[in-house]
């Protein structure tokens, strides 16, 4: 049960969801475009069964967990201009860069 979930910014600028030390789910039908940071306090999880899509930089306070039918897709425009995701707290991978 989520206690609390807070979003600001408006007019196209980033704003911050926070769940109040909450982990938060995205189920298998959900298909989020990241637009926000997410703030689920710094030993909670956001736990991605669905697809999250991010096409500029946004980052994650806690952890991140993504479930076997669960996609993170990164936009790629152009070598200039890509998506990252900047996670605070554990992740499921190990972050190779080239």
């Amino acid at each position: 049960m989520l206690a609390l979930l807070y979003i600001d910014g408006y007019n196209g600028t980033i704003g911050v969801i926070t769940t109040n030390n909450n982990n938060l789910t995205f189920d298998s039908n959900a298909y989020q475009l990241m637009d926000d940071d997410i703030n689920v306090g710094g030993s909670n999880t956001i736990i991605n069964d669905g697809l999250i899509r991010v096409n500029t930089t946004h980052s994650i306070t806690g952890n991140y967990s993504q479930g076997a039918g669960g996609n993170l897709v990164i936009g790629v425009t152009d070598p200039a201009h890509y998506g990252q995701l900047i996670i605070s707290g554990l992740q499921p991978w190990r972050v190779v860069r080239f």
